[in-house]
C-alpha cells in the first residue's frame, strides 16, 4: 500500500494536503481504498469530503434557520448580514444595513416598521429579570440593593444583545421576507 503511494507521488502526510487523482483513487485495491483515507486523512474529516467530492461542493449549502438568526443573516437568502458590525463593536451595535448585501432585500419594509420589536426586548428583558430575581432570591436571599445592582447590570450588560435580536426575530416574524427558492 505504502508503495504503491509513493509510486504515484502521495505522500501520507497531515501537515500538508494533497488532492488525490480519481485515477489513483480507481488503481487502489477496493479493499485498501478505505486504508488510504485513513492513511492520509485521519484527523480531518472534512479532507474525506474533500477527496471523494472535490474542492468545492457541487451546490452552496444552506444554512439552517436558527444558524442564520443566530448570525444575523438576512430572512430571504441566509446570507448578506443585517448588521453592519460585528456585536463586539459596542459602539456601533445598532447600525443596520439598509439592504442584503446578496439578494437585495430592504431590510426596513416600511418606515417605523422595528418599533413593535420594543415588545420582542420588553419580552427578553422581563425574562432577564425574572431570572436573575430567582437565582439571587432562592440561591443567596440578599438585600434589596443587591436585587437593584444586578438587575440594573444585567439590563445594561445585555442591552446590545437584547436589540439585536429583537430586531432580527421581528424581521423574521413579521417582515415578509420568506425564504426564496433556489
Amino acid at each position: 500500500m505504502a508503495q504503491f503511494l509513493r509510486q504515484h507521488n502521495v505522500p501520507c502526510v497531515r501537515p500538508r494536503l494533497k488532492t488525490i487523482s480519481a485515477t489513483v483513487i480507481s488503481a487502489l485495491p477496493r479493499a485498501s481504498t478505505l486504508v488510504s483515507y485513513i492513511c492520509l486523512y485521519h484527523p480531518i474529516y472534512l479532507s474525506l469530503y474533500w477527496l471523494t467530492f472535490g474542492i468545492e461542493p457541487a451546490e452552496k449549502m444552506q444554512r439552517s434557520l436558527l444558524t442564520a438568526i443566530g448570525q444575523g443573516r438576512c430572512p430571504r437568502c441566509r446570507e448578506g448580514f443585517m448588521f453592519k458590525y460585528p456585536l463586539s463593536q459596542f459602539r456601533k451595535f445598532s447600525e443596520m444595513n439598509a439592504t442584503c448585501s446578496s439578494c437585495e432585500a430592504s431590510f426596513e419594509p416600511e418606515p417605523g416598521f422595528y418599533f413593535g420589536a420594543m415588545y420582542v426586548s420588553y419580552g427578553f428583558t422581563i425574562v432577564l429579570f425574572i431570572s436573575i430575581w430567582a437565582i439571587l432570591r432562592f440561591f443567596l436571599n440578599p438585600s434589596d440593593l443587591v436585587y437593584f445592582i444586578a438587575i440594573v447590570t444585567a439590563a445594561a450588560v445585555s442591552t446590545p444583545i437584547s436589540f439585536r435580536y429583537s430586531r432580527i426575530l421581528f424581521l423574521y416574524w413579521f417582515g415578509g421576507l420568506g425564504r426564496k427558492e433556489p
